[in-house]
C-alpha cells in the first residue's frame, strides 16, 4: 500500500501518464479497442523507408498521391521526419518481434505523456517567480489549473476531433513538441544544469523536424538557454 506521503509525490507522474491514453480514446482518435492506427499512412510508410534505409516511400512516379511530391528520383512525404523518428524504434521492435508493426496512437499518446510530465514538473517547480503555488485552503488548485489549461486548451482538443488526416496529426504533434520545449526551458531557467540544457537541445532540434515552423521557437529557447 502507498503511504501518503508516497503517493503525493507519485500523482504528478500518475496524471501525467494516463494523460495521454484518456485523451486519446476520449477524443475518439481510437474508437474501439484495437484500432490504434493513425488515419494517414504517410508516417508509417516513412517508417518503413527509413527501415530500408532510404528517405523516398518510393522510387516509380506512378506511387505520387495526393500530399506527397516528387523529389530527388523519388516520392516524398513533405511532413518531416520528427514524428517517422520518434516511431522508427517502436515500429523496429515490433517488426522485430514478428507484429505487423507499432500503433501511431501509442506513439501519439507516448507523446502527449511525456510532454503532460514535463509541464507538470515545470508547474510544481518551486523555483518559479510568482505568488506560492500551494495555499492551505486549496492544495494544488493553481497547478492543476495551469496544467488543465495548457494540456487541455480548446483548440488543441477541437483539433484531435477532427478528421485527424496528416495535417493534423502534424500540427498535433507540434503543440506537444512545443509544450514540451517550454516546459524544458522553464525548467532551465529555474535551476540551470547540464542535463538540462541537453534536454532543451534535444527538443529544439527535433522541433525543426517536426514541423519547420518549431525552428524559431527551437532558436529562441537555445538563446534563453544560454543565458540562464
Amino acid at each position: 500500500m502507498i503511504a501518503g506521503g508516497g503517493l503525493r509525490r507519485a500523482w504528478p507522474l500518475l496524471a501525467a501518464a494516463a494523460y495521454g491514453p484518456v485523451l486519446v480514446a476520449a477524443t475518439g482518435l481510437v474508437p474501439a479497442w484495437g484500432r490504434w492506427y493513425t488515419a494517414s499512412p504517410f508516417y508509417r510508410e516513412q517508417v518503413d523507408a527509413l527501415l530500408h534505409g532510404r528517405l523516398a516511400l518510393s522510387a516509380d512516379p506512378a506511387a505520387l498521391r495526393h500530399d506527397l511530391a516528387w523529389a530527388g528520383g523519388g516520392v516524398q512525404q513533405v511532413w518531416g521526419l520528427g514524428v517517422p523518428l520518434w516511431r522508427l524504434v517502436p515500429e523496429a521492435v515490433a517488426r522485430w518481434v514478428g507484429a505487423a508493426g507499432f500503433p501511431g496512437m501509442v506513439c501519439f499518446a507516448l507523446a502527449l505523456s511525456l510532454a503532460a510530465w514535463l509541464v507538470v514538473r515545470a508547474l510544481r517547480d518551486p523555483g518559479l517567480p510568482g505568488p506560492p503555488v500551494r495555499t492551505p485552503s486549496l492544495p494544488g488548485l493553481p497547478l492543476a489549473g495551469g496544467a488543465l489549461l495548457l494540456l487541455g486548451a480548446p483548440p488543441f482538443v477541437n483539433l484531435l476531433h477532427s478528421r485527424f488526416e496528416i495535417w493534423e496529426e502534424a500540427v498535433a504533434y507540434e503543440y506537444v513538441w512545443g509544450l514540451a520545449l517550454a516546459a524544458a526551458l522553464v525548467r532551465l531557467a529555474v535551476r540551470p544544469t547540464p542535463r538540462r540544457l541537453g534536454l532543451v537541445c534535444v527538443l529544439a532540434g527535433w522541433g525543426g523536424l517536426v514541423r519547420p515552423t518549431l525552428v524559431l521557437s527551437g532558436f529562441g529557447a537555445l538563446a534563453a538557454g544560454r543565458g540562464s
